[in-house]
Parts: C-alpha cells; sequence; structure tokens
C-alpha cells in the first residue's frame, strides 16, 4: 500500500538529542508501512536503544504519509566537574549531556558536585558504584535542608565540603560519620538566626565532638 508509507517524520525539538541525529536514526523509516511501524514500536525501540537520556516516546499517525514522533527526556538531576569537564545526569545515573553549551533551565535545583576523580564517564553511563555512593550523600543531606541545589566538592577523601545555600560552606573532612555531623550542625542552627546567622561564611565539623564556626571572611 504505497499510500500508507511513511514521507514525512515530524520530530519534536529535544534538548539533548541533535537535530541531525534524530534525522540519521529516522532515515531508515522513510519508505516504509505507516501500520508496521506504529504496531511494531520499531521508532520507540530505535530510539530508545540509542539514548539513555530518553524517558518516553510517542509515535502518532498524522496523516496517510506523515507521523509524528515525541521524546520525552528524562529530568536532570546533578551536574559534575572533573578534570575540566561537566556532565549532566539524571537521578538513575545516565549521562544526559556532557555538551557544554546545553542550557537547564532550572539549574538551580541540580545539585553540583566537584572534583570526583572516580566519577569515570564510560558509554554514556556513570560508574555505578561512585554515582550511588554520591547519591547517598546527596539524599541524606536533603533531610536536613530545605528543598534546593545542593554542592559536594572533592578535594581529597579527608577533604570533602558541602555548601549550604550561596555562601555559607560546611567543611566534612571526610564523609564517616556524615549523618552525626550534620545532627550536630542542625542543633547548632536552632541556636542562632538573624543578623549573626547571616554573618557565617563557614562551619567546620571535621573535628569529632566539636563545631567551629567562622563569622566574617574565611
Amino acid at each position: 500500500m504505497p499510500w500508507l508509507s511513511v514521507q514525512e517524520i515530524q520530530t519534536h525539538q529535544t534538548r539533548y538529542i541533535s537535530s541531525d541525529d534524530l534525522d540519521r536514526l529516522m532515515a531508515p523509516f522513510y519508505g516504509k508501512n505507516m501500520i508496521a511501524i506504529i504496531f511494531t514500536g520499531a521508532v520507540q525501540k530505535t530510539l530508545m536503544a540509542e539514548y539513555s537520556a530518553i524517558k518516553q516516546v510517542q509515535v502518532k499517525w498524522e496523516s496517510r504519509q506523515q507521523l509524528s514522533v515525541k521524546i520525552t527526556e528524562k529530568a536532570p538531576w546533578m551536574a559534575f566537574w572533573s578534570d575540566g569537564k561537566s556532565v549532566i545526569i539524571s537521578e538513575d545515573g545516565d549521562i544526559l549531556s556532557d555538551e557544554s553549551d546545553v542550557i537547564v533551565d532550572e539549574i538551580s535545583s541540580l545539585h553540583l558536585v566537584k572534583g570526583v576523580p572516580v566519577f569515570s564517564v564510560e558509554e554514556r553511563h556513570i560508574d555505578p558504584s561512585a554515582f550511588q555512593r554520591i547519591k547517598n550523600v546527596i539524599q541524606l543531606t536533603e533531610r536536613y535542608f530545605e528543598p534546593g541545589s545542593i554542592q559536594l566538592d572533592f578535594e581529597s577523601e579527608e577533604n570533602w565540603t558541602l555548601r549550604h545555600h550561596e555562601t555559607r560552606e560546611l567543611l566534612l573532612g571526610n564523609l564517616e560519620h556524615l549523618e552525626t555531623k550534620l545532627d550536630a550542625y542542625t542543633a547548632f542552627q536552632r541556636q542562632v538566626s538573624g543578623k549573626k546567622a547571616s554573618q557565617i561564611t563557614y562551619v567546620d565539623l571535621r573535628i569529632p565532638g566539636k563545631l567551629v564556626v567562622n563569622y566574617g571572611k574565611k
């Protein structure tokens, strides 16, 4: 049935997949039977196999010879910088983009991780154990603070820094007993407020059983 063969495929703009790549992947479907493509899910299978950034693909029959392909991409959850490279990652650990020109609308809501050398980017997927470790830290930290971006800076295994709000830093040392350290910080937060709280630049949680607060310049 030539009148049911695909002559046009309309794809909607995506954030992480280039239009050139989409055109390349859609090219084999031109001239193929419209009904067979829709009922076999061939377009969905092709795109999902190629890109981990895709959450869902919807294919609609727009006219006798036109298909419409709408791609829903995974939401960005974290960005990390290491070795001069920035990568945007979904909550399940898939790399959405390693291109510096990609713009994320809600950048302020992303968690940020800097300088973690064990994050090796392989086949557009973060090393699972390294990612899970950082994810556990972030999820624990989220229990103590209001919703928003959490930034973790790595200098060494004995020197981690957590940034709370825009200016305040929590010097964590290593990540052992992190819950105890955050409990101590939360207790301190209840005792300080107003102008005095706004003057805090960092809180040092590296010394067991102690909390050192710096007011003013670091």
